[in-house]
């Protein structure tokens, strides 16, 4: 299942360090050290939504989980190697995805039309798909939907954009639904970005997350903690 956590409103300060002192120990010495904020609210609101979701699918608490980083930098969880997850951020939005299969996500708002990104991340075949679209706005959620699901897919293998973007295509099955390689990818349309989710399990749903809900549970985490120490 997907949990998507759509920032309306700025963390505060105040909000931030609640979050962040929740954080595992090197992890949180890591994300205090970063210097760009938006990073930093991103690697934050990214661990809190993975904590919900676990909370939610498996009703696993913060206390059991340990992430663990792959070869090529895709994270594990360290005690249920049987449950995969993955995090994705874009534009202040941050999505993840659990499940019982390896996934991949990604988040990707809507790209501006330009004719180098075209060539950059389009094998020719994409290309004429994008260049047949009547209007340059169905140009941009076309050329974005490509994007997106090569991520996601490259994600899910969990080696990144280690590749040139052009050496494999998607095939459009329909406006919903890709394939690369045999591999399904599930395209999902919000207001002004795309949800691309890369996995072989059915029925995949979108759960909104807000602020308050990563807030209250994050507190009554600290309160279990303070309770495990008496």
């Amino acid at each position: 299942m997907i949990y998507l956590y759509e920032k309306i409103e700025q963390l505060t300060d105040h909000q931030l360090f609640l979050l962040g002192e929740n954080l595992p120990k090197k992890l949180k010495e890591r994300t205090w050290q970063m210097k760009n904020r938006k990073r930093k609210e991103e690697r934050i609101i990214g661990y809190h939504l993975l904590c919900h979701a676990l909370l939610k699918e498996y009703g696993q608490s913060k206390r059991e989980i340990s992430v663990i980083e792959g070869k090529y930098g895709k994270l594990f969880l360290a005690a249920m190697p049987d449950i995969f997850f993955n995090i994705s951020h874009s534009d202040e939005n941050v999505a993840c995805i659990v499940g019982k299969t390896e996934n991949g996500i990604d988040l990707q708002k809507r790209i501006l039309f330009q004719e180098r990104i075209e060539r950059r991340i389009c094998s020719e075949q994409e290309k004429r798909r994008v260049d047949a679209c009547q209007t340059i706005q169905e140009k941009e959620w076309t050329l974005t939907k490509i994007w997106a699901a090569k991520e996601a897919y490259l994600k899910k293998k969990g080696t990144g954009i280690i590749q040139d973007l052009r050496l494999f295509r998607t095939e459009e099955k329909n406006d919903k639904e890709y394939t690369i390689e045999e591999e399904r990818i599930i395209l999902k349309e919000r207001q002004n970005f795309i949800v691309a989710i890369c996995t072989a399990e059915e029925n995949q749903k979108i759960f909104s997350v807000t602020l308050d809900q990563l807030l209250k549970e994050s507190k009554e985490n600290s309160v279990k903690k303070k309770d495990l120490k008496k």
